[in-house]
């Protein structure tokens, strides 16, 4: 006896149809995933950059605030814990070429040190120009923000003028 069947003319035409595209929602799918992984790195190390910026500036104002209470002349000057006379013409800045951190990751000896309880920064004060010639003091703030992973860090610069007192 003869079968007789309604489907003897297909040839699977729909099962490959059905794989293609299930193959085309799962490039979609991983290509996405790749983007928003992507996005989320790039908003981590945003979130670091901005800690770091954070951590720098409080240097500075914690440099500005020493200076301000303290006054420091020339004579105080040590070329070390934080206080600096500038570097000669054609030589290498003091902030490109002193030691900011130890070992440990702290601030080291050569430098003053701002913690909070969420911000650490390592600074140095340069004494600019001669109090007796110009009148007024004049200092260079660096400060180097880091957060606490160590994957973000930022240096930044004031410079903060003081009128000359005898």
């Amino acid at each position: 006896m003869k079968r007789v069947s309604g489907f003897g003319n297909e040839r699977g035409a729909v099962l490959i149809t059905g794989l293609v595209l299930l193959l085309v929602l799962t490039l979609l799918g991983i290509t996405s995933m790749q983007g928003i992984t992507l996005q989320e790195r790039m908003a981590g190390n945003l979130e670091q950059q901005d800690f770091a910026f954070q951590a720098a500036e409080a240097g500075l104002r914690a440099g500005e605030a020493y200076v301000q209470s303290n006054s420091p002349t020339s004579s105080d000057i040590a070329d070390t814990s934080g206080l600096y006379s500038p570097a000669s013409a054609g030589d290498t800045p003091v902030w490109k070429s002193v030691t900011w951190t130890d070992a440990s990751n702290n601030c080291s000896a050569n430098v003053r040190a701002y913690t909070s309880d969420t911000l650490k920064a390592c600074y140095i004060i340069e004494f600019m120009l001669d109090e007796a010639t110009n009148h007024f003091y004049m200092y260079r703030i660096t400060s180097k923000g880091q957060t606490g992973n160590g994957q973000g860090e930022v240096v930044l610069q004031s410079t903060y003028k003081l009128p000359y007192t005898p």
